[in-house]
């Protein structure tokens, strides 16, 4: 078999490859269904970080599970009163001078990092009484009673009291220690702790994508989302929009991905039905700071990664715009993967911890694996032919497409990483079917994207150039 013959029959494989191969289904691909996510809080209580309602409590219907936020901003916290740094402030009216705090603990506290309960007893501002609990280790997740004094330096009756549980030591969050409680209460005391035993809640909710995780759980108290939806689609009615918010202390960061986080990494969220070897979709970018969009795709075989594909954006992106990322398999990997994660953001993750470096913004929609989606729309302008002849192509090719009515059409053509090589000439057209050149023009070898837009649509067609 001949080289030239060799590279001929690799280029029409590649042309039709979204013929052999399985797409998987990626949740919500086209962002057409947004749903509403609910969260439960302890009514009356301050939280931070993220709060998980338990059912069923060590007694009762409910008990709290208190962790920091998935990428270790925001401390777990709860309670009554506020802690910054060594300063407790806040709380809530108590007259009374307990001698003890008691309450059901179960715990996982990363190794060198502490879980905290603090009991402040003030009395015109003045601290009267104090007592701290310290958290170590793993329970097991067994349910253990912690009883400790409250150690008084004042006889002054106290008038507030400032009660706060934290599942991290806040100087270095850890946002793998996690504090579960319940049953809170005082001795010595007739006075109990508002909600001690956690069996009183309210809701809140916000919208995201179903089968996605986002950071829009941080928005809850401020009302910022990260991720929301927009009608600035490439098809259908929605597309998705990612934005990092910068609250001062910390972003809340503009990604979305399907998968979960393990140990600083992110696992595999849907199962894999074949070998896949680009993920695909459109994007607009307006990068801030110096930022970069991210595109990721990570494919995995019995929980161990065999092939994964990155595509990053730095330039902005005001139209809707191809990406491609190119999947690699590790070498000599003979098999199917049985499961596959994938990642957008609006800054460049390379993992959990990753930040953003300004407020980006980054739109996506109809993502696919091996093809592009055309996102036509109900009253297509644009009818189902659109073709290239001859494909693969050397010197030239003649595009064929037919319209519903007469209107102005953009071609484009872009490479493999999304980049677009060629911009064409916007011409008006009338209604029916036309042709048009596609001419090489010095481009190399390889797999390429035509794109005919339209005022209110697009549709993209893979084409080869070379032989």
């Amino acid at each position: 078999m001949t080289g030239a013959l060799v590279k001929r029959l690799l280029l029409l494989f590649l042309l039709w490859m979204p013929l052999v191969f399985v797409s998987q289904n990626i949740p919500d691909y086209d962002f057409e269904t947004w749903n509403d996510q609910v969260y439960h809080f302890p009514t009356g209580m301050q939280t931070s970080g993220s709060i998980t309602q338990l059912e069923p409590g060590f007694t009762g219907n409910f008990a709290i599970k208190i962790q920091a936020s998935p990428g270790g901003e925001l401390v777990g916290e709860f309670g009554y009163g506020n802690l910054n740094g060594n300063q407790f402030t806040g709380g809530i009216p108590f007259a009374a001078s307990p001698d003890s705090i008691t309450g059901e603990f179960a715990y996982k506290i990363a190794p060198t990092d502490t879980a905290w309960m603090f009991v402040i007893l003030k009395s015109n501002g003045a601290i009267v009484g104090s007592d701290s609990v310290f958290f170590t280790g793993t329970s097991n997740i067994i349910y253990t009673l912690f009883k400790s004094q409250i150690h008084y330096r004042s006889v002054a009756p106290p008038d507030s009291l400032i009660l706060i549980l934290t599942s991290t030591r806040p100087s270095v969050v850890n946002a793998s220690s996690y504090l579960l409680a319940d049953d809170l209460s005082f001795l010595g005391t007739t006075l109990t702790i508002p909600n001690g035993n956690m069996e009183t809640w309210y809701a809140r909710s916000f919208y995201a994508p179903p089968g996605w995780t986002t950071q829009n759980i941080l928005g809850l108290t401020t009302q910022t989302y990260p991720v929301t939806d927009t009608s600035d689609a490439f098809g259908g009615k929605y597309a998705c929009r990612l934005t990092n918010i910068n609250q001062g202390s910390y972003f809340q960061r503009g990604y979305a991905y399907v998968g979960t986080e393990t140990a600083n990494t992110l696992k595999p969220g849907i199962p894999a039905t074949g070998i896949d070897s680009v993920f695909t979709g459109y994007y607009k970018y307006l990068p801030n700071q110096g930022d970069t969009a991210t595109f990721l795709a990570l494919m995995y075989r019995h929980d161990t990664l065999v092939g994964s594909g990155v595509t990053y954006v730095t330039d902005t992106a005001k139209l809707w715009t191809p990406f491609v990322v190119q999947i690699s398999y590790t070498p000599g990997f003979k098999y199917s993967p049985d499961s596959v994660a994938v990642l957008v953001a609006a800054y460049k993750w390379t993992s959990p911890s990753s930040i953003p470096r300004g407020n980006s913004i980054l739109e996506v929609d109809e993502l696919s694996f091996n093809e592009f989606l055309t996102g036509l729309q109900p009253a297509s302008m644009v009818s189902q032919s659109f073709s290239a002849a001859p494909n693969p192509f050397t010197d030239q090719t003649q595009l064929t497409f037919t319209l519903n009515a007469p209107q102005t059409v953009t071609f484009a053509l872009y490479d493999i990483t999304g980049r677009c090589v060629q911009n064409g000439v916007s011409s008006f057209y009338t209604e029916g079917t036309h042709t048009t050149p596609i001419n090489r023009q010095g481009l190399s070898d390889g797999v390429y994207f035509i794109r005919l837009q339209t005022g209110g649509e697009s549709k993209t067609l893979k084409v080869v150039v070379g032989l």
